[in-house]
């Protein structure tokens, strides 16, 4: 018996000897058409694991707060702007597109109550049915991620609509009603400008630009060339309608004693009641509390006295801020009525004239320097921006080596499956060969 299996493995491998090119050269084309076909279907198939990376992402929020939605990556603008980038033009369109899209969690997130909120999300493109031409589908992938990113930071993060207005270059108006416009929105920008110095003194934009060196324009501005206009229209009364300017401002002036009388009666008020007091009724309560560190000390609460008390300070301040502003319109209105040329005197006539103009050259000089300082803020700040977004949203792509693309590993093992399959099948056939001329002898 051994011996008959022992003739028919010899008689085998003389077989497979004698065609062992001929079965080289199918192995090898097997193995090579098995990746090619691989290869080509991978090139159709990409994938990337989108990361968020802010603090309110484990709330499922945006960076501003609203809620996220893990949906937006298929909507038209998006892939529309993804077609564009990646150069496809007319050869698929974003429904189309989005057909061939999934986006999935791939993490359980942090809980909040019954919830598992997934801050990790995979994207999957399969683009066996997109005509992409020259290009694979890690290319569009790409180009998908970088349209989400971008419509993420237009959307999502610090909104930028206070840098793109502009103070209107004018040689009409009231100077001084354009001043207080002017204060309006340089105290804007700088606002802002404060909050991202405190954010970040030493970015660099292309311009070379940082918040830093920023910040020292604006306070050029606002110590020297704001009040420096200021005292030159107040001084010498610059008005272009002095009479309907008056007629306005007076106005002002009314609404703003009524608004200290009733700040001062309420500030009255509040100290009656402070007053209205027992000393016993105030007397310091404490109570044992725990600071940062763990430890125990005795904490002051409030009493309604000390709510009383806040609340007259604060009608007092704000009745003392609108005085001040009466006085110094007050002011402003007595320099106006003194420099109303008479009309009979054209060297008065003229002289008013041009103190006029003076001043809105020095207006229009003022927003220039405020136009072109929000200009340079709105360019570092979208930059910055960009910068940041980098974190917020990070994509790891799965680029498979050219070994992996083409699927050697399992070719190759295919084919040595195979060819033990036919030597298996070839042994049998031996075998039954050699039962039947048996069975004749």
């Amino acid at each position: 018996m051994f011996g008959n299996i022992k003739h028919r493995l010899l008689t085998e491998l003389r077989l497979w000897w004698h065609y062992k090119y001929r079965i080289f050269c199918g192995f090898i084309a097997f193995v090579l058409a098995f990746c090619c076909y691989n290869y080509v279907l991978n090139r159709k198939t990409a994938s990337a694991d989108v990361s968020l990376n802010y603090l309110e992402a484990s709330s499922g929020l945006n960076p501003n707060n609203t809620k996220y939605n893990v949906y937006e990556v298929f909507s038209d603008e998006i892939l529309e702007n993804a077609i564009r980038g990646a150069g496809l033009g007319d050869r698929i369109t974003a429904d189309r597109l989005s057909g061939c899209i999934g986006f999935v969690p791939v993490d359980t997130g942090s809980a909040s109550g019954d919830n598992y909120i997934a801050t990790t999300y995979r994207i999957t493109l399969n683009a066996a049915n997109l005509d992409l031409g020259n290009i694979d589908a890690a290319e569009l992938l790409k180009s998908i991620c970088m349209s989400y990113r971008t419509y993420f930071v237009e959307n999502y993060c610090d909104n930028q609509e206070l840098l793109t207005q502009k103070l209107e270059k004018t040689d009409s108006g009231e100077p001084y009603l354009r001043l207080v416009q002017i204060n309006q929105r340089i105290n804007e920008i700088e606002k802002y400008l404060t909050a991202r110095v405190n954010e970040n003194k030493t970015f660099t934009d292309s311009n070379n630009n940082t918040f830093s060196e920023l910040n020292k324009r604006i306070k050029n501005i606002v110590d020297y060339d704001i009040p420096n206009t200021t005292v030159y229209v107040i001084e010498n009364g610059v008005a272009e309608d002095a009479r309907t300017l008056s007629l306005l401002l007076s106005y002002k002036n009314r609404l703003g004693t009524m608004e200290s009388e009733k700040d001062m009666e309420y500030y009255a008020a509040d100290n009656r009641g402070v007053l209205a007091y027992e000393k016993a009724m105030t007397a310091i309560i404490v109570i044992p509390t725990t600071d940062e560190n763990g430890d125990y000390y005795m904490s002051r609460t409030k009493t309604a006295m000390d709510e009383l008390a806040l609340s007259a300070d604060r009608f007092l301040r704000d009745a003392t801020s609108v005085k001040k502003e009466i006085v110094s319109t007050s002011y402003y209105l007595n320099k106006v009525a003194a420099a109303i040329p008479d009309e009979d005197k054209p060297e008065e006539v003229e002289a008013a004239a041009t103190r006029l103009a003076k001043s809105r050259s020095m207006i229009n000089s003022l927003e220039e320097s405020i136009n072109a300082l929000s200009k340079d803020l709105f360019v570092l700040d979208k930059e910055f921006i960009n910068y940041k977004a980098q974190s917020y949203l990070t994509f790891n792509y799965s680029t498979p080596s050219f070994i992996e693309s083409t699927g050697f590993k399992r070719a190759l093992i295919g084919g040595l499956f195979i060819l033990a399959c036919a030597f298996v099948m070839v042994y049998i056939k031996l075998y039954r060969d050699g039962k039947n001329e048996n069975e004749k002898i």
